[in-house]
């Protein structure tokens, strides 16, 4: 269990971009270096880091969804009034916009 641990510590600490090498000694003790020794056969290990969590478009549709999922539950729970807020606040959201695409083309 140490040398897993042992090993990923190495990994985490390595950059993207560097090399590293893994091998057993006579002893059979296990090894990792940036530099392969001499006299043995080191297997060279991939370090490439794995994507960002969160950052993959798959990721993005689901929070996309989860929020439209919430915004659907929430309006189900609207009173009428809250329906009628909301409602007016949309309509003054897309007269400024409009205003603001007129000002934006004279200018």
């Amino acid at each position: 269990m140490k040398p897993l641990i042992l090993g990923c510590l190495l990994l985490a600490m390595i950059p993207a971009h560097a090399e590293l090498y893994h091998w057993t000694d006579a002893n059979g003790k296990k090894h990792y270096s940036d530099t392969p020794p001499a006299d043995t056969d080191a297997e060279k290990l991939d370090v490439t880091p794995p994507p960002k969590i969160g950052q993959g478009e798959e990721v993005q549709r689901i929070n996309q969804r989860l929020e439209q999922m919430r915004e659907e539950e929430a309006e189900k729970n609207m009173t009428p009034e809250e329906r009628l807020e909301k409602a007016l606040r949309e309509k003054a959201l897309e007269e400024e916009k409009s205003l603001q695409d007129k000002f934006s083309k004279k200018h």
